[in-house]
């Protein structure tokens, strides 16, 4: 938790450059800021156009964020607007499918294309594609008796990841929690899903010894980089 306290009305900016979760508190002095709203500054989240008011609890004002994730909030006479009120984490009808994958690797530098196969997923670093570097494409069949309300957490990601569904494109996430709405693309039965995963190249140049470049780059690079999807991953459902 991060916790801040707001002396005077400002903007202000949080972000987190590892992999790990946080919490943003801002504890507000109510005669300062009872004429203003904190509206989350986002992209990504605003889509639509509308501004997100963020809701105070307990005299302070909550904001989730994810691995390598920032947050702009900014103080605003603005009134109107959606609450914001990101994906949660977890939900009803949950299956863990973090097991049985179909799993190809597509190597960006040499033009490789290998198969195999996860019983379970798991940090490149712990397995003999360790200093991959490209595309790693995850494929798996799941079942659901109702598309209604369904998303998909990939858990823990390392790398740039895009889900497909059926085929069809769920987003892309390179920040953040990799949550996504997939209620639209499934279908009642059986259904494909690949999530694509575009690694770094460290762990990878560093192989390269006679490469001055790539040893330049890396020399600084004294431990291995995790890399691919570790999970879990979760499919479950959420009320409107």
């Amino acid at each position: 938790m991060l916790g801040r306290k707001i002396k005077k009305l400002k903007n202000w900016l949080q972000n987190r450059h590892n992999l790990q979760l946080f919490r943003l508190r801002l504890a507000e002095d109510r005669q300062k800021t009872s004429l203003y709203r904190a509206v989350l500054i986002s992209h990504e989240l605003s889509a639509t156009g509308a501004p997100l008011m963020l809701l105070a609890a307990a005299e302070a004002i909550l904001a989730d964020g994810g691995p390598a994730d920032s947050l702009l909030i900014v103080f605003d006479k603005q009134k109107r607007g959606n609450d914001y009120k990101p994906l949660p984490v977890s939900g009803e009808d949950l299956k863990d499918l973090s097991s049985d994958w179909d799993v190809e690797f597509r190597h960006s530098r040499e033009n490789t294309v290998q198969n195999t196969h996860f019983d379970k997923l798991k940090d490149l670093k712990d397995t003999d594609y360790v200093n991959f570097c490209g595309t790693i494409v995850y494929r798996k069949k799941v079942n659901v008796s109702s598309p209604v309300g369904m998303v998909l957490n990939l858990g823990l990601v390392h790398g740039v990841s895009e889900v497909f569904v059926n085929g069809q494109s769920c987003g892309v996430k390179w920040y953040g929690r990799r949550i996504h709405p997939v209620s639209a693309r499934l279908k009642q039965g059986e259904n494909s899903v690949e999530v694509h995963v575009v690694t770094v190249m460290g762990n990878y140049m560093k192989t390269l010894k006679d490469n001055k470049i790539a040893q330049a780059w890396t020399r600084r690079q004294d431990v291995v980089q995790p890399a691919g999807l570790v999970g879990p991953v979760t499919a479950y459902r959420i009320k409107n």
